[in-house]
């Protein structure tokens, strides 16, 4: 798995700025968001949203967040 560390903390606005020159985010391909499209009809907002579930599972598992050690 590869994480988008850097995008993050992006708005949609940013990553689609970002990304401009490919139309679409490298990690979540727009195929991927049009299968579940009805959840949210940007696909900025989306893929925001799922760099949102990467970096919480990054914080789950880190251990050295405190708890986990």
């Amino acid at each position: 798995m590869i994480w988008y560390i850097d995008d993050y903390g992006l708005s949609p606005e940013a990553l689609e700025k970002k990304y401009e020159k490919l139309g679409y985010h490298p990690g979540y391909w727009k195929d991927q968001w049009e299968l579940c499209s009805h959840t949210n009809p940007d696909y900025w907002v989306w893929v925001r949203g799922k760099l949102w579930d990467e970096q919480d599972e990054l914080d789950e598992d880190n251990p050295y967040n405190g708890g986990l050690v």
